[in-house]
């Protein structure tokens, strides 16, 4: 073989090599022996023995998780592995937030309507609700105006029952 051409081919196998050399170490995706480490922390805690997965059984002491576990096994293997976890745990947290957006609104319909009411001081009346349910507070002038505020809440979409906590003066 001619120099040039040993040269030539002495200096590709070098970039080759170095090349390979430099996406190791710039963080380049190399494959690797070692199994992926869990990063979300519920994940690390729900998965107690460790194997990377989480099972029905280590899903168990969280209500929420254990319902829904099924629906987010996509492989069917009775276990999660971190991203479906995620996923579950994600629709979850979703799940909270449009209860608590529901909560709000229903609270912002309840005293617009005791405000919209005639005859009623909807001012001393406090309104709050929890997963439906819509506690009133505080006092009002006459017995009747405690069952009228409460006929009212209770007329509202979505309000599932009233505690009505009001005092007459």
């Amino acid at each position: 073989m001619k120099p040039a051409i040993r040269y030539g081919l002495l200096l590709v196998f070098a970039t080759l090599s170095a090349t390979a050399g430099a996406q190791s170490s710039t963080g380049a995706q190399v494959p690797s022996a070692e199994p992926k480490q869990a990063s979300n922390p519920d994940f690390v805690r729900f998965d107690k023995n460790k194997d990377g997965f989480v099972s029905s059984d280590e899903a168990a002491k969280d209500k929420k998780i254990s319902s829904n576990f099924s629906k987010f096994d996509e492989n069917k293997d009775g276990k999660l592995n971190e991203d479906e976890f995620i996923k579950l745990q994600s629709t979850v947290a979703r799940a909270k937030a449009v209860q608590y957006v529901d909560d709000s609104t229903l609270t912002a319909e309840v005293k617009a309507k005791l405000l919209a009411a005639k005859g009623l001081k909807s001012t001393d009346i406090s309104v709050e609700t929890t997963k439906g349910v819509v506690a009133l507070t505080g006092t009002v002038e006459k017995a009747g105006q405690v069952k009228q505020a409460g006929a009212i809440a209770a007329k509202v979409k979505g309000v599932k029952k009233v505690e009505n906590k009001l005092t007459a003066k």
